[in-house]
């Protein structure tokens, strides 16, 4: 692709939403009929020229049935991320992992990795996101044989987002035994078990959420905020890198989509 930006969206939506994110290369199709879609862009993120490719679903369902068509597509060095739409409820811990988690390979050093697909909906391009940058800067790093103890990092969970539960199941929540304290850090794959002597942290290990039993040891852990200070928020378009390749999909359901969400 040598044009700086090919289109194949209705004129106005096109307009409003890349007001955000000039300078981007844009890619359509022409709504190819059901998982051709998403080959085209799996075969887009895998060229070279491309730092990333971004597909924007009409809605949930389309973003749901759009991954499942990619993940058959997809080989090793692959990689999908989904920036899903946040739901209603105040807290959505697992929508809000894997946006943080897209955001941050967006923003780490040296750009995203190679053959990146990013997967969303126009709702969720519509809802702002803590800044990743920031919320690397707060984030909380522990090791063995150093604090914060349990009661200080509980504190801080809570001020930045975390539930408190009875158990762990999901991410976004923490758990406070005695001694030990249960977190899964949003944008982790599985949670952490932190066991304690004094305010200094004895083992770091991670366990399953089905049974609660300690599995794998780790050397060290990070836990990145649920939540930034208020101002500290940014639209993904802002965080795309440039010549990004995006894909609009579904026409006229997506001007409809935008403007029934907004």
């Amino acid at each position: 692709m040598d044009t700086a930006r090919t289109e194949w969206l209705p004129g106005d939506l096109a307009a409003a939403l890349r007001a955000p994110a000039e300078g981007l290369r844009f890619a359509g199709a022409a709504d190819p009929p059901g998982a051709a879609a998403a080959a085209f862009c799996v075969a887009l993120a895998r060229d070279a020229a491309v730092p990333c490719t971004i597909a924007v679903l009409p809605g949930p369902a389309a973003l749901e049935t759009f991954a499942a068509d990619a993940a058959a597509f997809l080989a090793r060095g692959d990689a999908l991320r989904l920036f899903p739409m946040l739901g209603a409820a105040e807290d959505d811990p697992e929508a809000a992992a894997a946006r943080q988690t897209a955001l941050g390979l967006l923003v780490r050093p040296g750009g995203p990795p190679p053959r990146t697909l990013v997967a969303t909906c126009v709702q969720a391009l519509l809802q702002p996101s803590p800044d990743p940058v920031q919320a690397e800067k707060l984030a909380q790093r522990l090791a063995p044989g150093a604090g914060p103890g349990p009661e200080a990092l509980a504190a801080w969970l809570f001020d930045n987002g975390y539930r408190r539960e009875p158990e762990v199941y999901e991410r976004g929540t923490y758990a406070v035994k005695g001694g030990i304290l249960d977190v899964w850090p949003v944008g982790a794959l599985v949670p952490s078990r932190l066991e304690y002597f004094g305010d200094e942290v004895e083992s770091l290990r991670t366990f399953r959420p089905s049974d609660q039993r300690s599995d794998q040891t780790l050397e060290s852990l990070r836990i990145p905020p649920a939540r930034t200070p208020n101002g500290a928020r940014r639209w993904l378009c802002d965080l795309l890198p440039a010549g990004t390749a995006v894909v609009w999909r579904g026409g006229d359901a997506l001007r409809r989509a935008a403007e029934d969400f907004a």
